[in-house]
């Protein structure tokens, strides 16, 4: 009886661990997908060259200042370009709280009338980090 008791326990566990894991891979796949969305909406001839987004980070380096002092040390700004857009870029700024988050499009909204997620002409995604 003591054996069957054992057994049920453990597996018992067993399932509850797979099922985690299985939600975790679950998780994933669907961070995953929403990433892929974002790179995938944008294509590769509505990208600025790289040497035209490192140009609009330079002329508006005092705005990029102001982004990264939202947070000191945990605003980081950075340009990416896609293996499929070789040449061409946008900005990936990633940030550490939903506070900062709210600060950075603010500070873009007002400084540019729109929030419509472009940096001067630049595509920018914002990625918690």
């Amino acid at each position: 009886m003591e054996e069957k008791k054992f057994f049920s326990q453990y597996m018992t566990k067993h399932k509850i661990i797979g099922s985690i894991a299985i939600l975790f891979l679950l998780l994933l796949l669907a961070l995953g997908s929403i990433l892929v969305r974002f790179y995938d909406s944008i294509d590769c001839a509505d990208l600025p060259t790289v040497i035209e987004v490192e140009e609009t980070l330079q002329n508006h380096a005092e705005l990029i200042e102001q982004v990264k002092q939202v947070n000191p040390g945990y605003i980081h700004v950075s340009i990416v370009s896609p293996r499929e857009c070789p040449g061409k870029g946008y900005l990936v700024i990633a940030y550490a709280t939903i506070q900062n988050k709210t600060a950075i499009q603010e500070l873009f909204e007002k400084e540019q009338g729109v929030n419509n997620k472009q940096f001067f002409g630049v595509p920018y995604f914002l990625r918690n980090v």
